[in-house]
């Protein structure tokens, strides 16, 4: 029951950023300077900050209940989708923006993106996965 709980509040979270990401981004767009609108995009900026600590909190969470062959792979994916990835817009980089080279961003960015891909299904932790082993 915990479980089912947990996940309806990832699920409502995610939907509830999704909306204030868009309604923030039409607020800065018009450029208003309204105050209810800066209080809306600072709580916007407050739940991105909570949603970045909350959902590796709930992944890292969640592993417990999979099986380590399904992790491992997770794992093994999560490397090779980081190098590709690093690879991939470093080499694009180069090419296109010399200039501009930040391995820093580019490792970040790699870093969110493949992690993103590779742990989504432990994020939303559901019973009747293949994974589950509960």
């Amino acid at each position: 029951m915990r479980k089912n709980k947990q996940l309806l509040f990832t699920k409502v979270l995610y939907g509830v950023f999704f909306i204030a990401t868009i309604l923030s981004l039409i607020i800065v767009y018009i450029d208003s300077d309204s105050d209810l609108l800066f209080k809306f995009v600072s709580a916007y900026v407050f739940l991105a900050f909570f949603m970045v600590l909350y959902i590796p909190i709930v992944t890292i969470k969640n592993l417990k209940v999979f099986k380590w062959r399904d992790i491992r792979k997770s794992l093994v994916t999560f490397i090779i989708l980081f190098l590709s990835f690093s690879v991939l817009n470093y080499g694009f980089n180069y090419m296109f923006r010399p200039e501009s080279l930040d391995l820093i961003k580019t490792l970040s960015v790699s870093f969110g993106l493949s992690a993103g891909i590779a742990f989504f299904d432990f994020t939303f932790l559901k019973e009747n996965s293949t994974k589950y082993k509960g």
